[in-house]
């Protein structure tokens, strides 16, 4: 991370606190939210145990 890179982010969570906004909360949120709308992979068909005779 460059220092201009670490001078921004700490002026992006400066105006966020400056808003009364919680810059990890909104982070959690993001993630939260990016986890929910993931694809989720599809279940098989059928399992091994009823494939067996």
């Amino acid at each position: 991370v460059s220092l201009a890179d670490a001078r921004q982010r700490r002026d992006e969570v400066k105006r966020l606190l400056d808003q009364g906004i919680d810059p990890n909360a909104k982070n959690r949120l993001m993630k939260k939210s990016f986890r929910k709308s993931a694809i989720k992979p599809a279940r098989p068909v059928s399992s091994p145990k009823a494939d067996a005779p």
